[in-house]
This record gives structure tokens, C-alpha cells and sequence, in this order.
């Protein structure tokens, strides 16, 4: 989960990209609200800026929040805005966030692997993760009920409480005039957790399957279907789409393209394929892939990244 700012312009300093870090254990309303300030006082420091955000899954979600900030704070701000890439972003929310709200989800394995923690060590640190909450479904309030979380923290809220209830306020559309310099890349071909069911003893059905990138399903990326016509499809997982060469071909083309650069001829660039994660089925094999230089992958520090 990560954004970046990609700027052009002939008196910025600093180099073309700027990588925009987040603790995604904060409010996404905060967070969002940290990348505005720090738009706004770039487009006043440098008024021929042009800008581009390149943003992966809950990234796209604080810098959406960002953006429509700017469209209330300072309009004239989106106007160096050319160009918004989405890649992943549960605009919709996503059912994964429950299962790691609940400890159920199988990263968190990895957790229980590396330090030996139990399911209720695990929920008692991830349900203060607020961004994580946030990007519970906001269409299903069944999901907002603190006794769902029992025994963690959030269990003790009381209904009414803005924190559980903050993805039923979470801004997921852009701005208007943004919607047409946005492209969305997701993937279709996963199998994706979609609409659950929680059943009468407080269990949670998650075998309602449908099309995504195995973490966020592709009505979500899409936001309900209003970014298809910007769209491109990859045939990645959730967790290393961002590393897709097509992905990051539709990336830089658009880029190039909203910024007036002519593009670089795809036949000079070899992207490398992305890597695949091996999660490890125990403790011992975990160390020891970690131990033994010529098995630890790339794949492997991919999905260690899903516990930082």
C-alpha cells in the first residue's frame, strides 16, 4: 500500500518522483488529509507544476481523500493534478479487512509464524490499525457491529461510535473533474472474497467467490463500475500488482500522456516479470528461508512487506 507523486516541471527540485509514505494504522481521513497539505503547498511553491499520484490499494483511498480535501480547501490545486493512477484500490472497501480484523486472515499467519502469537495477541494489535477499519465495506453496516470483533478492542465501542462506524464515511468518489485524468488497473482473474454473511453465532462466510485480484474485488477497484471506461486489466495478485510490467507500462504511457511527453516505445522496455509469493507453511521453514541467502525471494520480502 503506497502512494507516489510524480511531478514535471522546470524549477521543482528534487527529482521527478516523490514517494508519499503513511502509517496505514492512522484515520485514512488523516492520512488524506497530510498528502493534500503537502500538494497544496507544492502547487504554490511551483505554479506550472504538473502532477501525477500513482497509488496502490489503500493508497488510492488517502489520496482520494486528499483530493477531494483540495477541491474544498483549494480548487485551483487539482488543476496541476494531470493525471491519478489507481492500482487495486478498494474504493468499495474490501472484505479482507474483516478477516484481519478478525485474525482470520491467512497473511496473518505469517504473524503467528515469525512471533509466535496467538489469534487474540494478533486482534488486539490489529483492530487499533484505523485504516485498516476504514476499509471495512461501507454497504453492509452488519460488518459495524462491535460484537463482531469480540474479544479485541473494538468489541468495546459502543455502537454509536465514530470509529467503528467511519467507513460509512469514507470519501470514495473523486472530485468530478479528476474522474476523466484517472485510470484504474485491476485484475479479474483471481478468486475474491465478495459480499459476507454473518451467521447467527457471530461466524463469518467468506466463500461468496467473484471476480478480482484476490484481495479486492473488481466492483471495488472499479468503484461500482465508475472508473471501466479508464481501465486496464493485468493478471496479477493483489500484492504485486504494482510490480506487473503491464501495469507499470499503462502507468508511465498515461503519465506521458497527460504530462505532453511523447512516450517511450514499449519495445525498449523489458519489465521483469513479477515475483510470486511463497508464504512459508511453518515457523521452521519461515527462519530458515530467511537464514539461507539463495531462497529468500523477492516474493518473500513481499510478503514479509504485508507485516510492516
Amino acid at each position: 500500500m503506497t502512494t507516489a507523486v510524480v511531478v514535471k516541471g522546470d524549477d521543482v527540485e528534487g527529482g521527478a518522483a516523490k514517494f508519499a509514505p503513511f502509517d496505514w494504522r492512522q484515520p485514512i481521513g488523516h492520512l488524506g488529509k497530510g498528502l493534500a497539505t503537502r500538494i497544496d503547498t507544492l502547487t504554490r511553491e511551483y505554479p506550472a507544476i504538473q502532477i501525477a499520484l500513482v497509488a496502490h490499494s489503500m493508497g488510492g483511498l488517502v489520496a482520494t481523500d486528499a483530493l477531494a480535501t483540495l477541491a474544498v480547501v483549494n480548487a485551483s490545486a487539482l488543476d496541476s493534478v494531470k493525471a491519478f493512477v489507481v492500482i487495486g484500490t478498494p474504493f468499495l472497501g474490501a472484505s479482507s479487512a474483516l478477516q484481519a480484523l478478525r485474525a482470520e486472515g491467512g497473511d496473518l499467519h505469517l504473524l503467528k509464524l515469525l512471533g509466535r502469537k496467538s489469534t487474540e495477541d494478533i486482534e488486539n494489535t490489529v483492530q487499533t490499525f484505523r485504516g485498516l477499519l476504514d476499509m471495512l465495506p461501507g454497504d453492509q453496516e452488519e460488518l459495524l457491529k462491535p460484537a463482531l470483533f469480540a474479544p479485541g478492542p473494538l468489541s468495546r465501542l459502543s455502537p454509536g461510535d465514530a470509529r467503528i462506524n467511519s467507513p460509512l464515511t469514507l470519501v470514495r468518489d473523486l472530485p468530478p473533474a479528476l474522474v476523466e485524468r484517472t485510470r484504474a488497473i485491476v485484475c479479474t482473474t483471481r478468486n475474491t472474497t465478495g459480499s459476507v454473511e454473518v451467521r447467527e453465532d457471530g461466524s463469518v462466510d467468506y466463500s461468496g467467490a467473484v471476480a478480482g485480484d484476490g484481495t479486492v474485488s473488481a466492483k471495488s477497484a472499479l468503484n461500482a463500475g465508475k472508473l471501466l471506461p479508464q481501465s486496464h486489466e493485468v493478471h496479477e495478485g493483489h500484492m504485486t500488482l504494482p510490480l506487473d510490467g503491464t501495469a507499470i507500462e499503462h502507468t508511465l504511457d498515461w503519465i506521458d500522456r497527460q504530462f505532453g511527453v511523447s512516450p517511450t516505445k514499449s519495445s525498449f522496455r523489458a519489465w521483469p516479470a513479477a515475483p510470486k509469493i511463497r508464504l512459508p507453511t511453518s515457523r521452521e521453514d519461515l527462519m530458515r528461508r530467511l537464514e539461507a541467502e539463495d531462497e529468500l525471494t523477492l516474493g518473500d520480502f513481499v510478503a514479509l512487506i504485508s507485516l510492516v
